[in-house]
């Protein structure tokens, strides 16, 4: 499937919106930076491959993928520290 040059645009701009929310709330690290931006990016390619075309809700999509990976990492991290303290 490919994307005309208005989708590309509207999925730029829920790209941008996504990141400057994340840049707001400080939630880009040294760590994470590298890969941010292609989760982000493949979030909103993916929710467009379902037809979605509202920029709010690509840019929600990708957010969304932001915050199950920031749910991931934590629970990784809990169950890291739990198995060192047993």
């Amino acid at each position: 499937m490919s994307f005309s040059r208005e989708e590309r645009l509207i999925m730029t701009a829920a790209f941008q919106r996504a990141w400057k929310v994340l840049l707001v709330e400080e939630r880009i690290t040294a760590q994470n930076i590298e890969f941010i931006p292609t989760m982000l990016m493949a979030a909103i390619v993916d929710a467009a491959h379902t037809g979605e075309r509202d920029e709010l809700l690509l840019a929600a999509a990708a957010l969304g993928r932001m915050s199950n990976y920031e749910r991931d990492e934590l629970e990784s991290h809990l169950r890291d520290t739990s198995d060192r303290l047993h």
